[in-house]
This record gives structure tokens, C-alpha cells and sequence, in this order.
């Protein structure tokens, strides 16, 4: 068995290092490593050149935006049994590749896998992770399937013709996440199975560490991509409001604990999730 690794990058160098010295340090050197390249310089030449001896690297040039873009053009490069979609600051444990491709083996008939996310300090990274090993479905898909610890089959990836390039970081809309939910549920909707091993761990760091402009800006984009979401794949209203509710909920404690730009960045996720509701399928 064999894994392609798609990466879509822009705007970074160091953290690329990073992955790629992981990836370098992985006991399992049966993958790829597909570079989507968004940056309209050549920042990463001299990065790729030092690890090339090191890894098998496709570096693919594009002057498209968006992450779910990159990754459908990665995914049409990929010559992989599994696929992989690691942000360009995530890195693996030195085992990973190895545990992944031993657990598509174990169990051939799960169509996807998906791990936690973590940071450097062992701390979650990604919002409301489930601490359990579980089957994934349409219930439970929100806390189970972030992108960076997801691996699916490619004919799986090929047949749902990639992620949703409307939603995602840089896709250019309102919705700025969202995409990897969506080809879950895609996924679940045409019988796919989808299992969360809790023991699998991808590294990311915190995608917030200090609330401002930025934050609140991005928790919009984000909210209005789950928004979006749940809306496109008719989640009830009551799961709706109760989405919401989390949100004004933590906004009220982040006040009342006398953090008002914690609270501003949840009322933010809040009017996001609002617009992505209503704005229509």
C-alpha cells in the first residue's frame, strides 16, 4: 500500500520545512509528497531541492487560490492507494504513515480514517475533537474529520470529485471552512465508511493564540462555512440553533470572565454561522 500526501502551500516556508522533516523521519517511506505551489514566487525551490534526495516530491505550480482548490489538483496527480491532506504547518509523528497504512490493512473495508489534532504541547488544536475510537456519521461528523487528519482511499476521493472549492480557506467566499465536513458527509451520503481512531494524531498549531481583527474575521468565515454546511445537507433547525447557542453561550462566559476580544470572537463565529444558514443551498 501506498500514500500520496497532498499539500497545498502558500505564504510559508519554515513550517514546510517542518512537515517535510517529518515526513523525512517517517518509519514508513512508502509515500508521496504532492506540493501544490500557490505562491507566486519561488520560495520553496531551495526548500524542495534539500529534501529531494530525502523524499519522493511532485511539485505542482498553480496560480489558482483556495486550499480545497489545491488539494483537487493534488488529488489528480496522486498515484496512492490512500490519500493524505496535511495543512503546510501540520507535521506527523515519525510513526504515522506506518499506523495509517497498518489500519487500512486491518480493516478493508473502511473507506476513510481520521485522527486528532494536536499541538506541540499535546493540547487539542481543533474544536470539540471526540475522545473516543467511533464510527463517523452525519451525528457525530463535526468533531471527528478535520482535514489534516484525514485519509480516505483514492477511489473514494475520485468519485466524490474532491472537496467543495466554495468552501475553505481562500476559496474566495464568504464560507472559510467547512470543506472537509462536507466531503464526509458527501462521502457518508454515497455509503462510504468513515471510522475516527483517536489514537491516530496529527500536529497543528493553535489556530487562534490571541484575539483581534484577524480572529474575529476568520471565526466569521469559519461559522459561515459550518453554516453553510448544515444548511446545504439539511441538518434540522434545532441542531441549527443549538450550533448557535454554543457559540452565544461562549461569548457570554468569555465576558463574564473579563475577555471581551474572546467574546467578540465568538459573537463573530456566531454572525457567521447565521449567514451561512440563511444565505441558501
Amino acid at each position: 500500500m501506498f500514500v500520496s500526501l497532498v499539500v497545498g502551500t502558500v505564504g510559508r516556508t519554515e513550517e514546510v520545512s517542518r512537515l517535510l522533516d517529518s515526513l523525512a523521519r517517517q518509519t514508513c517511506q512508502r509515500f508521496e509528497v504532492i506540493i501544490v505551489d500557490q505562491n507566486p514566487d519561488g520560495r520553496l525551490e531551495d526548500i524542495l531541492h534539500r529534501y529531494a534526495h530525502a523524499l519522493q516530491i511532485a511539485h505542482v505550480r498553480t496560480e489558482c487560490r483556495g486550499l480545497s482548490r489545491a488539494r483537487n489538483i493534488g488529488i489528480q496527480s496522486c498515484v496512492g492507494d490512500v490519500l493524505g491532506f496535511p495543512d503546510d504547518d501540520c507535521w506527523y509523528s515519525p510513526s504515522a504513515v506506518d499506523y495509517v497504512i497498518s489500519a487500512f490493512r486491518r480493516n478493508p473495508s473502511w473507506d476513510g480514517l481520521s485522527g486528532q489534532v494536536r499541538d506541540a504541547q499535546g493540547q487539542a488544536s481543533a474544536a470539540r475533537q471526540a475522545k473516543r475510537s467511533q464510527l463517523v456519521d452525519r451525528r457525530n461528523a463535526w468533531h471527528t474529520g478535520s482535514s489534516v487528519s484525514l485519509f480516505v482511499r483514492r477511489e473514494v476521493a475520485l468519485r466524490l470529485k474532491g472537496f467543495e472549492e466554495q468552501l475553505g480557506v481562500g476559496a474566495g467566499t464568504p464560507w472559510g471552512a467547512g470543506e472537509e465536513t462536507d466531503f464526509i458527509l458527501r462521502g457518508l451520503d454515497r455509503g462510504f465508511l468513515f471510522y475516527y481512531d483517536s489514537m491516530l494524531t496529527v500536529f497543528h498549531p493553535q489556530s487562534v493564540t490571541q484575539y483581534g481583527r484577524l480572529s474575529w474575521g476568520r471565526a466569521r468565515q469559519y461559522g459561515a462555512g459550518i453554516g453553510r454546511v448544515m444548511r446545504r445537507h439539511r441538518y434540522p433547525a434545532r441542531l441549527f440553533v443549538l450550533e448557535c447557542t454554543r457559540s452565544a453561550f461562549g461569548s457570554v462566559i468569555a465576558l463574564a470572565g473579563g475577555h471581551p476580544g474572546k467574546a467578540r470572537y465568538y459573537l463573530s463565529a456566531l454572525a457567521g454561522k447565521l449567514l451561512g444558514w440563511f444565505s441558501g443551498e
